[in-house]
């Protein structure tokens, strides 16, 4: 064979690539982007293609048409080498501050879409590629949604977003489109080529090589041109040489740990793969992508009558990953995907497997076989590829349904998938014609067709029950599902299985079912998503109160804005990674780093035993109710799996991560992990109560045992709630720089004075030897407090160790095991009513889990906040801690008051459905009324969020809708929330500084910019105060310099105080002005400077924020209206419309506080719907990491209808400038929604004969409804 060597050549935003040295094969364009082109607006979070931060723009030519064709890809999983001949577009590259905004761009900044805008860039290309692949045609709404499917985002709820991208949809309401740039101006965007207007129709630029009769080659990367050549190719490996086949490179995102690979084998440029034929037979090459495939199946499906099944067949394969995976993905990719790991439950298998489809292979020795796809899976595939699939036409009397039950509502891995064909003798009472296609995914790897099924099924009539019946039992006895940690058990794939089935049968019979339960047969079906949002304004107080987009918000959506992994590359700096532990409650035996120490690239191993500094990053008795010092790396004793072993430093951030796979870990006096609240129960020296400041919190009103005995009604329960990720979308990072006087250490943090004061306890400085700096952060929520000290400081001891800058930045799967999240809490309570409903005593046990210390607790907070808005005559509240053998927890947006919310309501819930009152009119009754000016607002806000969402008309909907559907249950809840607003001990330093040649002003704050928008507060804050126009308000980095003592960023107090604190620091600056002013005749800011200037005035002024300001705290209310509906046969749900009205206040910046109300009600729903944490019971190994293990919300898992209020004339006396707090109120409303699902599923039990109470826990996953609405099988009736 020929080989061609040489170079791969590609334009990036039009600028011209050669890349001439061997490269690794593992190459990606995201680390090619930010690394050389220092192109560092696309991020990188996950490397699985799961999160969207990645996305660029990905033009070629396709080798049928030789057309350009662009698409939206994931950069993260591209291999550098198979973008030869490329054209990337990346978010710097189609506009920027200095050339001017995409539309794309500016439309998402300007509608909100931007928070903290770690995720903006992606959005916006993800959003871009659309635009490009659909130019000249328009893009719909539908589209729009679509599009955006795959895209992360913790902050903004998604809303914004879609409503911004939607202005450009040829389909919006008007009221979208009057919200949006002319679509013209779309011409007027930067060419990433030319630096011009883009005029829409680019030709190719030309770069593609063909290369006669040679095969190009570089390192161990090849791409043959022809069949003829991969055919020659592979039969030159033989049996030796382990081999991957590349074409999107998707797979590497499900499963990494495949190969390691001798060779990689670049297919994209064999024409052969990519043929179609859209007659009969449809056939489709190997190599299409499943966006290609899924668009030919569309289209054959509406002009091809023997195909009409195809549109079913694409709506499937719309379910599979995001746009950007089928964009990439190959029809042979999935399924030798499938074929290597039996277990994958692949959609594209399921679906052309219903159909009887059939999979043309050839072999190295030129051999031709058809299969049919269970042959497939049997077949061994090496030397031989997928030439294409065979698609047969199938008459329209046969009935084809193919169900996708995931745990989400898009992105996800299916946790069942079915598909289902027969043929049907209408003539004969809905008779199969010979024997159906019955195939199930998810259930165990030796399953695919339910053969005995099929069989029993043949030539029988359908509407038969006892023959249907019959056919259940058949199915129950050869499911046998398997089990997996990661999967619902084994009784919910049965049962859902089974459900399906009832449900294609359902479809089959048609109106010949019984009203009731023809819903069955149907999806729940969700609607394009739609929001409103209603707020007062008074233009009089602006800037103050003015609906501002935030300041950086065109510099995120443009990728211009900086994050800490952006900083640039210094010429000697190093990158660290972590080794974790992999055990929990166990010894550390021996750690042996030899192998990772003679890795290419690797400097040094630094753990508990080689290093000269201290090893501790959090201190007992330091705030944050800490009790236990926690080490940096593992001294003995292994708290929990993902614990920090040691850190690998080397000169790649690639070598560091492969090096430390190789450093071997061994563990001795293993003891059974305690993973929840229960187990740690069982051993007293795991619990203590909650201590504060040395004194025990205990919350003891009146006589509760008394009470309980004079009660009519007594209930006693169990409630319990998970944990919860933070998610932020970057990811911990940290980079640390030796300089003449101690350390400069860059970090994602929101508590720089903690960084600073542990790096320089464990490096022996002072603390003023430790300059710790943060611009801004791609999310927080918590996350970033105390656990970002633990990457600051191991980062702090390599760097000092070696005297060298180091950089740490964790991949996601790091990320989760190292670090905890929200702290799971479990109730137990007992409380009574008198005869008249009203609450006499309420003894509540609450206890939080803590992780592997007692360290940040929280169950202190929750206990104060679990009276919400209701009175009794008797409270016992007793807050208790919990250690287990899982990472130490830690603050997570509204830490306490989520729960504390959630377990009254839940009680109040319990008491209703004992008395059988109405919940509301239960609720409404025992508001608290000992405050009437508090018992009247609430009651207001109650009162008119029940008149506005019309909550009694669709209270009664709901019902009537219950009524007539068994296989559909809706849900509403009427939610009321008081929020108490204390300000605690923070502190806060601003400086404001003016300058005297133009006026603009430099003002440095406390807080941490992590989304909230308190830049932009700020700069409203001093441009109010000093009569200035806001755009010369310049807000600088924050720094242990300018804010030494500082506070943490959390709580929802910080934008508010440093506010307050600006507030002060102009009026100082303003009376130092004061007597030039007063000389003045006329009110011009910059002769003003100038003249105090030339007076010698100190143009300069700070104010410190602490407790001797003596700020009055506040009560936030709120209310919530949240309907839904579930699935009854599979438990998914729909979160049909969701109602918020909130007391904000006179909002300083309404739309920024909008925007708090919507993520923070979204992250919420994450918590209480999806959410949730999954150990390994033997190792403790936290199982859920990653975006195909962890499941936040997406965009099409939020409220179709979603309509938030801020409380009109509501300005606060006692709030900074007569506002309130957003941040996390909202947070504790979401529990809204659980109670609505919860009220769904009480409708669900009593039609199986059920009244009673039942506990349900957070999160109410999807196999978690199921299981409570008690399915049987017997029961599925026509």
């Amino acid at each position: 064979m020929n080989f061609s060597s040489g170079s791969i050549e590609f334009t990036v935003n039009g600028r011209l690539h050669i890349v001439d040295r061997n490269l690794n094969a593992d190459t990606k364009l995201v680390d090619f982007l930010r690394q050389t082109a220092l192109l560092t607006g696309t991020k990188w979070m996950c490397r699985e293609g799961g999160c969207g931060s990645c996305v660029v723009g990905f033009s070629a030519i396709n080798i049928l048409t030789n057309k350009k064709e662009s698409r939206a890809v994931h950069s993260c999983l591209l291999p550098l080498l198979s973008c030869d001949g490329s054209e990337i577009t990346t978010v710097e590259g189609i506009g920027n501050k200095k050339d001017g905004y995409h539309p794309v761009q500016s439309q998402l900044a300007d509608m909100n879409g931007s928070q903290c805008g770690y995720c903006s860039p992606g959005m916006v290309m993800s959003m871009y590629s659309l635009l490009q692949k659909n130019s000249g045609e328009g893009v719909t709404m539908k589209e729009i949604e679509s599009s955006l499917s795959g895209n992360i985002c913790r902050c903004t709820g998604y809303r914004p977003i879609m409503d911004a991208f939607k202005t450009f949809a040829k389909d919006a309401p008007q009221e979208l489109k009057s919200r949006c740039v002319d679509l013209e101006d779309l011409g007027d965007a930067i060419c990433p080529k030319t630096g011009s207007a883009c005029q829409g129709h680019c030709e190719s630029n030309g770069l593609a090589k063909v290369v006669d009769g040679k095969i190009f080659k570089m390192g161990n990367w090849y791409r043959p041109e022809s069949l003829e050549q991969l055919m020659e190719l592979l039969s030159s490996f033989g049996g030796e040489v382990k081999y991957r086949l590349v074409a999107g490179n998707t797979g590497t995102g499900v499963y990494k740990d495949d190969g390691p690979y001798d060779v990689y084998v670049d297919i994209n440029k064999i024409g052969d793969l990519y043929q179609v034929s859209k007659e009969s037979p449809l056939i489709i090459g190997g190599g299409i992508n499943l966006t290609v495939m899924q668009e030919t199946l569309s289209s054959i499906g509406s002009t091809n009558p023997d195909y009409w099944y195809a549109v079913t067949l694409a709506e499937h394969i719309e379910k599979i990953g995001s746009v950007p995976v089928r964009n990439a993905g190959s029809i042979a990719g999935n399924l030798m995907m499938k074929h290597g790991h039996r277990e994958f439950p692949s959609d594209l298998f399921i679906v052309l497997e219903t159909v009887g489809a059939k999979i043309t292979i050839i072999s190295c020795k030129r051999e031709i076989q058809q299969l049919t796809l269970e042959q497939f899976l049997e077949t061994d595939m090496n030397g031989q590829i997928i030439l294409h699939v065979t698609l047969p036409p199938l008459s329209t009397d046969h009935i084809i349904k193919t169900f996708k039950i995931m745990p989400r509502s898009c992105n996800a891995h299916a946790y069942i998938n079915a598909g289902f064909c027969a043929k049907i003798s209408p003539q004969e009472n809905i008779r199969i014609v010979g024997k159906p296609t019955i195939i199930f995914g998810g259930i165990r790897t030796s399953l695919v067709h339910a053969i005995e099924t099929e069989n029993f099924l043949a030539d029988k009539f359908l509407d038969d029950e006892m023959t249907f019946q019959n056919a259940l039992k058949v199915l129950d006895q050869e499911l046998c599902p398997e089990e997996h940690l990661l999967n619902p058990d084994s009784d919910y794939l049965k049962t859902v299985a089974q459900g399906l089935f009832y449900k294609f049968v359902l479809t089959i019979i048609g109106d010949k079912a019984a009203p009731e339960f023809r819903s069955g047969a149907l999806n729940l079906e969700r609607k394009m998503m739609s929001g409103k949002q209603d707020y007062d304004t008074d233009s009089k107080e602006w800037p103050v109160n003015q609906p501002t987009i935030k300041v950086e918000a065109r510099a995120q959506c443009s990728g211009e804005a900086k994050y800490i992994d952006d900083i640039p590359i210094r010429v000697d700096e190093l990158y660290g990674a972590f080794v974790l532990s992999t055990a929990a409650n166990c010894l550390l035996d021996k750690v042996d780093a030899s192998l990772a120490l003679k890795s290419d690239g690797v400097i040094a191993f630094f753990y508990a035993s080689n290093i000269n500094t201290g090893n501790v990053f959090f201190f007992a008795n330091n705030g944050l109710n800490c009790d236990n010092n926690e080490e940096v790396f593992c001294s003995g004793k292994v708290l929990y799996a993902g614990q920090s072993l040691g850190l690998v430093v080397a000169r790649t951030q690639k070598q560091a991560i492969e090096a430390a796979k190789l450093v071997r870990v061994t563990y001795k006096n293993h003891q059974k992990p305690v993973l929840t609240i229960q187990d740690a129960l069982k051993d007293s020296t795991r619990i203590q109560k909650h201590s504060v400041s040395g004194s025990r919190q205990v919350v003891n009103v009146g006589d509760v045992e008394d009470g309980l005995s004079q009660s009519d009604t007594v209930v006693e329960g169990e409630f319990e709630i998970g944990s919860q990720y933070h998610f932020y979308m970057e990811t911990l990072v940290a980079a640390c720089v030796p300089v003449e006087d101690g350390m400069d250490v860059f970090c994602a943090t929101q508590d720089q004075e903690a960084v600073q004061s542990a790096v320089s306890n464990c490096l022996n400085l002072r603390n003023s030897q430790v300059n710790v700096q943060t611009r801004r952060l791609g999310g927080g929520f918590g996350g970033k407090i105390s656990r970002s000290t633990l990457v600051a400081v191991a980062c702090a001891i390599a760097a000092s160790e070696l005297s060298r800058p180091v950089r740490i930045a964790l991949d996601l799967e790091t990320n989760m095991a190292l670090t905890g999240g929200r702290l799971p809490y479990y109730c137990h309570y007992k409380a009574g009513v008198n005869k008249d409903g009203l609450l006499q005593a309420v003894d509540l046990k609450i206890i939080s889990d803590c992780g592997c210390s007692f360290n940040e607790g929280t169950a202190y907070i929750a206990a104060s906040f679990a009276k919400n808005c209701y009175a009794s005559k008797c409270w016992k509240i007793t807050p208790l801690l919990a250690k287990t053998d899982t990472a130490s927890n830690t603050h997570c947006r509204a830490p306490g008051p989520i729960q504390g919310i959630a377990i009254i309501e839940n009680l109040m819930e319990h008491l209703a459905h004992v008395r059988k009152e109405d919940p509301l009119d239960f609720r409404l009754k025992n508001l608290n009324r000992s405050d009437e000016n508090e018992f009247s607002a609430l009651q207001h806000i109650i009162s008119e969020v029940r008149r506005s969402s019309n909550y009694d008309e669709r209270y009664r909907q709901v019902n009537e809708f219950n009524c007539n559907n068994r296989w559909k249950k809706r849900g509403i809840n009427l939610l009321p929330m008081v929020y108490p607003m204390y300000y605690s001990s923070y502190r806060y330093n601003v400086l404001v500084a003016v300058n005297r040649n133009d006026g603009s002003v430099s003002v440095s704050h406390g807080g941490i910019e992590c989304g909230q928008g308190i830049n932009t507060k700020v700069s409203q804050v001093v441009a109010k105060e000093l009569g200035i126009d806001i755009s010369l308000v310049s807000i600088k980095p924050t720094n242990t310099l300018t804010n030494t003592n500082g506070s943490v960023t959390g709580g929802s107090k910080t934008s508010e105080l440093n506010c307050y604190a600006a507030m002060r620091a102009c009026q100082k600056l303003k009376k130092k002005m004061l007597s030039i002013r007063e000389k003045m005749q006329y009110n011009n800011w910059n002769v003003l400077v100038e003249k105090c200037y030339n007076s010698n005035v100190d143009l300069t002024a700070r104010h410190f924020y602490s407790p001797k300001d003596d700020l009055t705290g506040y009560v936030i209310r709120g209310a919530t209206v949240s309907e839904v509906e579930i699935d009854v046969l599979t438990g998914e749900k729909l979160i049909r419309r969701v109602d918020i009205l909130e007391d904000a206040g006179l909002s300083i910046n309404p739309l920024l506080d909008i925007g708090q109300v919507e993520g923070g009600f979204i992250m919420g729903l994450g918590l209480w719907t999806s959410e949730k944490m999954i150990y390994d019971p033997t190792t403790g190994k936290k199982l859920s990491r990653g975006t195909w293990n962890y499941y936040p919300p997406l965009n099409n898992d939020i409220p179709m209808d979603f309509r938030i209020t801020m409380l009109k004339n509501a300005a606060h006396p006692f709030g900074v400038l007569r506002s309130k707090a957003t941040g996390e109120p909202p947070l504790c409303m979401s529990v809204s929604v659980f109670f609505a699902l919860r009220n769904a599923v009480n409708a669900a039990r009593i039609d199986c004969g059920d009244s009673d109470w039942f506990q349900m826990d957070g999160p109410a996953t999807i196999d978690t409804l199921h299981k409570l609405m008690k399915i049987d099988p017997s029961k599925f009736l026509f």
